[in-house]
């Protein structure tokens, strides 16, 4: 009960402090709108990594010729490289050796079943929950379609109208391309939270930069029991805060955090309970809040620069030794239906990096505060 006594005292304190409040709540607020709509032009689609697309076609009628000058024309190969394969069982061996993010099938007998009148399939296999090639093929099976129903009925083909003669054989997905506003949304606020590592920084260094250590010591309190309290307490009231930014950019800005919201939310509060645990650790290590503070932020731009912070990871290397960099990863692929494993391996390194950094933390604070 003690733990919980001073976790509450603690939180109190925490949300009493309105210049930390304002820095962790109202300025990702600003600079999610300021960064989203100054550099949205430098987030569309064709700055993207483009899908790695192969397709075969088996079949050598018209509608085959047709469907391979579409995938081979220049609107296909700005938001995708595309390559053709020797077979269907190659086409699956891209997909499994990764070279391929999605394979494209075109069946024989395709062009006959559609002047038959006949279903005719044409497939998208894929290894991700979100394959690019998926919609494209979607757009161009409703403009054949369009084109067909029109002219049976003697008019001119449009776009746009679909019938039963084609159909899609494809994973379902509402995959959406990420704008500026999207990408700032999350890493401006995961940017904000490292700075909330300051709630770590004073629970280690509080009672030793006002002398009060010694008395701490002597109460009928455990001081683990005091350093817990205010870890919960710093880790609630920085995950609210993180909330009330969430909301305010789905709402208000309209920013995406679609996805499993338990995948989103969970993933911040693993980020949270990191960014606490790096600032007791510099708290623990620095003999000083000041020297503890500026290191902090020198912490802060390092993640920032190597994680994307500033519109895109600088070196792909570079980027695994950011948290920011697995914690944006795994939202994103989330909210824009990307691949489960890319999800699960991201948060699974952003737990060790938690673990490893409160570890750290006990092995040097024992010795640095006792």
């Amino acid at each position: 009960m003690k733990i919980f006594s001073i976790a509450y005292y603690t939180a109190i304190k925490n949300l009493k402090d309105t210049k930390t409040l304002l820095f962790v709540v109202v300025l990702p607020i600003l600079l999610i709108i300021i960064l989203g709509t100054a550099l949205d032009g430098f987030h569309s689609p064709q700055d993207l990594p483009r899908e790695e697309v192969a397709y075969f076609i088996d079949d050598n009628g018209e509608a085959a010729q047709q469907f391979a000058q579409f995938l081979q024309s220049d609107d296909m190969g700005e938001v995708a490289h595309v390559q053709r394969v020797a077979d269907f069982e190659e086409g699956l061996a891209y997909l499994d050796s990764g070279q391929a993010d999605s394979f494209v099938y075109l069946p024989a007998g395709f062009g006959a079943a559609l002047r038959s009148g006949e279903a005719a399939e044409i497939q998208v296999l894929a290894n991700v929950q979100n394959p690019l090639a998926k919609s494209l093929v979607e757009n161009y099976i409703n403009r054949v379609n369009g084109a067909l129903a029109v002219t049976v009925l003697g008019g001119v083909p449009a776009q746009g109208e679909r019938s039963s003669h084609v159909r899609a054989q494809a994973i379902t997905t509402d995959g959406q391309i990420p704008t500026a506003l999207d990408y700032y949304s999350v890493q401006t606020l995961l940017q904000v939270l490292i700075i909330g590592a300051l709630f770590g920084i004073a629970a280690m260094r509080e009672d030793k930069d006002k002398n009060t250590l010694i008395r701490i010591k002597s109460a009928p309190v455990k001081y683990y029991e005091i350093l817990a309290g205010r870890t919960m307490a710093n880790i609630g009231v920085l995950f609210a805060q993180a909330l009330v930014v969430i909301a305010f950019s789905k709402f208000v800005y309209q920013a995406n955090w679609g996805g499993n919201q338990l995948i989103n939310l969970g993933v911040i509060l693993i980020f949270v309970v990191f960014s606490i645990g790096v600032g007791m650790f510099l708290g623990a290590v620095i003999k000083n809040s000041v020297g503890a503070i500026g290191a902090l932020w020198g912490v802060m731009i390092v993640f920032a620069i190597t994680g994307g912070a500033f519109g895109g990871t600088v070196n792909d290397t570079l980027a695994k030794l950011s948290p920011n960099h697995y914690a944006a990863t795994a939202i994103f692929n989330n909210v824009f239906a990307g691949s489960p494993q890319v999800i699960r391996s991201n948060i699974i390194v952003l737990l060790l990096s938690t673990v490893a950094v409160y570890a750290l933390t006990l092995a040097v604070g024992r010795r640095r505060l006792a």
